[in-house]
């Protein structure tokens, strides 16, 4: 039952991944008005599709807190704001900093890659973006001090391979391009 439940979140993470992609691209390019010479004008706010990813993310919460409001122990939640304001508002205030600093981290990071995306082909994003994997394995050896099995190696290495595959192909496409318009 427990392998049933990855293999499905699993695939929710592939399919709702690439529909994030795809319709992101597609924002990317919507016309949205021509320049005064009939030019397109193309839709390019990655700080926007950012933001409104965001905020679809934090309407998750609502049926988080109906959920806790109905079902959950209001006896462990008042013991739980008691606790908090006994702490002070320092204990407070460095509970919202562990979380808001990796928050804004995010945020910055998602606006760069729509960015990226917006100059790119959404193949090229994708393999690219999974390419995390490999600083996640670094940091994991140097930091951490942790060791990688061979599972994780080959992993990285199929990563590495695949991202140097589509890039390569994006590189050699863009200069077939370049090359039929001269």
């Amino acid at each position: 039952m427990a392998r049933l439940k990855v293999v499905v979140l699993a695939s929710c993470m592939l399919l709702f991944g690439t529909i994030n992609t795809l319709t992101t691209k597609f924002q990317d390019l919507a016309v949205v008005g021509h320049t005064p010479d009939g030019k397109p004008v193309t839709f390019k706010h990655p700080a926007v599709q950012s933001a409104f990813m965001f905020f679809g993310e934090m309407l998750c919460l609502l049926p988080y807190y109906l959920m806790e409001w109905k079902y959950g122990n209001t006896k462990s939640r008042i013991r739980r704001r008691t606790e908090l304001e006994r702490r002070g508002p320092a204990f407070r205030a460095r509970r919202m900093l562990i979380f808001a600093v990796p928050a804004a981290c995010d945020a910055v990071a998602t606006t760069l890659l729509n960015l990226g995306l917006y100059y790119t082909f959404a193949s090229t994003y994708q393999m690219l973006r999974g390419t995390l994997v490999l600083f996640a394995g670094f940091f994991t050896v140097t930091i951490l001090r942790r060791r990688l099995y061979v599972h994780h190696w080959l992993g990285m290495a199929l990563i590495t391979g695949g991202a140097a595959l589509v890039g390569a192909a994006s590189v050699l496409s863009s200069a077939a391009a370049g090359q039929q318009g001269n």
